[in-house]
């Protein structure tokens, strides 16, 4: 009955935090791409993996074949994929019930209850499908000693690492677990692995070029942060501070203040090698913007240490039940320590911001993208957006967007070198001259883009309005406007403007012109050919800029 509870409480609170977070949309073009016959890339043409959940991405595409839409079977998937890990953890508190007495599912009830575990339940993206493989191939590891049996744990890992690639850190603690206890089952573990990683890897590197995805190096995974990294950590223990409990009791376990069986002590161990490695490494990458999403993963082995330790440490049944209580209650009522409004190192409560701002705005985003979707249709359209509006690309289907505050997509902003630490995950700026000059894109609609572009410094201020849906030309380009015009578009008649600061030019101080030539100039001049317009400034700037 109690395991049926810790299922229904983990159910309820999973729809009761249900969102979908704009990266998803990310993973959504690249499976519509897909889908399409376009391959699986963001940007037709470019072969750029954009994406950390290969695994993830691929089922979401196969979803879409099959007339499934994608914000429905993401978040379903992740609903799904965290009460199957409440399930797994059920096994392992009745596992961990040695001593006798009253069962409770202590385990599966920390978890059923942790908002955190709520709040990536969906969302549409991998983290809980990540977190169910990667404790399924840990439940696997623990379960007798057939060969088949531990070769299903090296191909479930498998899985799990080409979810997400930092999976292979579980990979290498089961490698180091087994050369203990199991050697002679070490080589079933490693084949049924390989036998899956290594073919869809060499696919996936001669596909897009690279061993590691592009969001690597848009996050500058091969740097190490540790202070944002233990920033994010205790943050994250901040809510989650019962479990910490899990750490002491297995050292009892281990230091033989019980009598508890060597098998049960060495799965107390391997739980402890997972959660720790795993945790080290987020330490040390810096964590991530979104506050718990990346320390999510470690929660069941948490829960299995807390289960092992309550059951085998506390013997009458009444301590159990206290000191379960007190940590459902914990996890369930402590605050998180950031809010929407309330950032800590650049770290928010990204559920908190979708639930308190945005319901109302994501109607009004999905309705102004179909509206844009008639403008862009069948035209090589370029926007620059802000990662905020992944929504509105993904629905609005530009032929090109270009990602400018993060990178992740695009192969160029992602490998420019590191300057200065920003907020973790939004440290690859776009420089100006390669979004305006080399993509060549045409809009934007986010004031962000603006800002982090510096577009007042770099291009003449022209707005265009489709229909009622404002943004900001980013250059002009003749045949997408009279396409955009006949659809019914508004936009700044720039031409008109030259021409009327060309009539009051000389009343200017030399400075100004240059200036102002030069953000004409990257607007207008250097797409369109024009030579009497351009002949008009040249003879006024000849000489005055600079070499």
């Amino acid at each position: 009955m109690a395991g049926w509870a810790a299922l229904a409480i983990g159910l309820v609170g999973g729809l009761s935090r249900f969102w979908l977070c704009d990266d998803a949309f990310i993973c959504f073009r690249y499976a519509k791409n897909l889908v399409n016959g376009n391959g699986l890339v963001f940007n037709v043409g470019e072969r750029v993996e954009g994406f950390t959940n290969l695994l993830f991405t691929l089922g979401i595409a196969a979803a879409m074949k099959l007339g499934v839409r994608p914000e429905v079977f993401a978040p379903a998937a992740g609903l799904v994929s965290y009460l199957a890990t409440l399930h797994l953890l059920l096994g392992e508190d009745r596992s961990a019930d040695r001593a006798g007495g009253v069962a409770w599912p202590v385990g599966a009830l920390v978890l059923a209850a942790h908002p955190d575990a709520h709040t990536f339940a969906t969302g549409g993206l991998e983290t809980a499908t990540f977190t169910f493989l990667a404790f399924l191939g840990y439940v696997l590891l623990t379960r007798g000693d057939p060969a088949r049996t531990r070769a299903a744990a090296g191909a479930v890992l498998a899985l799990a690492s080409l979810t997400r690639p930092d999976g292979i850190l579980f990979v290498v603690v089961g490698l180091a677990y087994l050369t203990v206890w199991g050697r002679s089952r070490l080589l079933a573990f490693a084949g049924g692995f390989l036998v899956l990683w290594i073919p869809a890897t060499l696919l996936r590197v001669s596909y897009y070029g690279d061993f590691f995805p592009n969001t690597y190096y848009a996050k500058s995974g091969g740097l190490a942060w540790w202070s944002q990294g233990l920033t994010y950590v205790a943050l994250f223990f901040e809510r989650s501070w019962p479990l910490l409990l899990a750490f002491p009791l297995t050292a009892l376990v281990w230091l033989g203040r019980t009598e508890a069986p060597s098998d049960v002590k060495r799965r107390a161990l391997l739980a402890l090698a997972m959660a720790g490695v795993y945790m080290s490494y987020i330490a040390r990458v810096g964590g991530d913007f979104m506050y718990a999403r990346m320390l999510v993963p470690i929660l069941p082995f948490l829960a299995t240490l807390f289960s092992i330790g309550v059951h085998t440490v506390l013997r009458p049944p009444l301590a159990r039940v206290a000191v379960l209580v007190v940590a459902v209650a914990g996890v369930a009522f402590t605050p998180c320590p950031v809010s929407a409004t309330r950032f800590e190192s650049g770290i928010t409560d990204e559920w908190d911001f979708y639930h308190r701002a945005r319901p109302a705005w994501e109607v009004e985003e999905r309705r102004r993208a179909l509206s844009l979707k008639r403008f862009f249709e069948g035209l090589p359209v370029g926007v620059a957006f802000f990662g905020g509006e992944a929504q509105l690309v993904y629905y609005a289907e530009p032929f090109l967007a270009v990602e400018c505050t993060t990178g992740l997509t695009d192969r160029t902003i992602a490998r420019q070198p590191l300057t200065e630490r920003r907020r973790v995950g939004h440290e690859k700026i776009a420089a100006p001259a390669y979004v305006l000059s080399e993509r060549r894109v045409h809009v934007a609609f986010d004031g962000d883009v603006a800002r982090y572009l510096q577009l007042s410094l770099q291009i003449t201020d022209a707005r265009i309005d489709f229909d009622g849906v404002q943004g900001r030309l980013l250059r002009w380009d003749p045949e997408v406007l009279a396409a955009w015009a006949a659809r019914g578009a508004t936009f700044t008649d720039v031409p008109s403007r030259l021409d009327a600061y060309i009539r009051e030019m000389d009343r200017f101080p030399d400075e100004r012109v240059v200036f102002e030539y030069e953000k004409f100039r990257r607007f207008y001049f250097d797409h369109v050919d024009d030579p009497i317009r351009r002949q008009a400034f040249e003879r006024r700037v000849k000489g005055l800029r600079p070499q």
